[in-house]
């Protein structure tokens, strides 16, 4: 099974401003992106964009870690923006599941 792309840029301070995320979003690699969206929780910013991009799958557990990782982005105060890069059955499993809004695709 393919792995996760994950690529973070940085501000002058070191603080993350830019998070793409890629590749194998499925259960087999749900342990890999949970740990490296927790690795980076102290290191965001007061703004942080999100790309989704380049995926080759995605299921439900890891669109639920995502929304976890972006409730705790509310919870914590820091402005975000969601960028997604999907094709049409990708985002047809997104509006199936109901988190369509959640996730900004309307």
């Amino acid at each position: 099974m393919d792995k996760i792309y994950f690529k973070k840029s940085f501000d002058e301070q070191g603080l993350i401003t830019q998070l793409d995320i890629g590749g194998t979003l499925v259960l087999e690699n749900s342990g890999q992106l949970k740990k490296e969206l927790v690795e980076i929780l102290d290191f965001v910013g007061e703004k942080l964009n999100i790309n989704i991009q380049n995926l080759l799958e995605i299921d439900i557990s890891c669109i639920q870690l995502l929304l976890g990782f972006i409730r705790y982005l509310v919870d914590h105060h820091v402005e975000y923006q969601l960028g997604w890069s999907l094709n049409d059955e990708q985002r047809a499993l997104l509006e199936n599941v109901g988190f369509s809004t959640e996730l900004f695709l309307n």
